[in-house]
């Protein structure tokens, strides 16, 4: 046998004791409620917010590098054009020399 963390419940082992009775409805002052649990909606609020605006945050920068990208590349397909242009100027004068 495993030795048991709480001996003095060892005889309430496989007793079933509910909790709350089910047929009791109990009814709770909402500002009561939030003034006793109050940290749990406000740290649930503060999470969904600062979730929220990482989320954002993240998107913007994502939007802002992909237009840095796609400047560069257009940038850089316009050298490339003109070193083509340049080089093929260049072969052509030899070719007339």
């Amino acid at each position: 046998m495993q030795p048991f963390p709480l001996p003095t419940l060892v005889p309430l082992i496989g007793i079933h004791i509910p909790i709350y009775d089910l047929s009791q409805q109990v009814y709770a002052n909402p500002m009561a409620f939030l003034d006793t649990l109050g940290f749990i909606s406000d740290n649930s609020t503060k999470v969904q917010t600062i979730t929220l605006w990482m989320i954002i945050l993240a998107s913007l920068f994502m939007l802002a590098a992909l237009i840095s990208f796609c400047v560069v590349k257009a940038k850089k397909g316009q050298q490339d054009n003109k070193n083509s242009e340049v080089m093929q100027g260049e072969e052509g004068e030899n070719l007339i020399e």
